[in-house]
C-alpha cells in the first residue's frame, strides 16, 4: 500500500467516524459511496487550493525580486 492509499483509508476513517450520526439511514453501499465521493472532492478541492497558494507565493516572490510593493 503506497502512501496515497494510507492516506486516503485514514481519510476514510476519519469521514466514516465524523459522519457516523449523518449518515446512518443509509445502506452500507451508499454510506461508502458517500464517504468515497467526499474523500474525492476534499482531495480535488486541497490539491486546487495548493496549487492556488503556489502561484501566489510565486507571484509575490517574483514581485518582491524586482521591487513591486503587493497590497494584500
Amino acid at each position: 500500500m503506497n502512501q496515497n492509499q494510507r492516506n486516503r483509508k485514514a481519510l476514510k476513517t476519519k469521514f466514516s467516524q465524523a459522519l457516523n450520526e449523518e449518515v446512518k439511514g443509509l445502506s452500507s453501499v451508499m454510506q461508502a459511496v458517500l464517504i468515497d465521493d467526499l474523500i474525492t472532492a476534499f482531495e480535488n478541492r486541497f490539491t486546487v487550493l495548493n496549487k492556488a497558494q503556489s502561484k501566489s507565493q510565486s507571484n509575490l516572490e517574483c514581485n518582491v525580486t524586482v521591487g513591486v510593493e503587493v497590497l494584500q
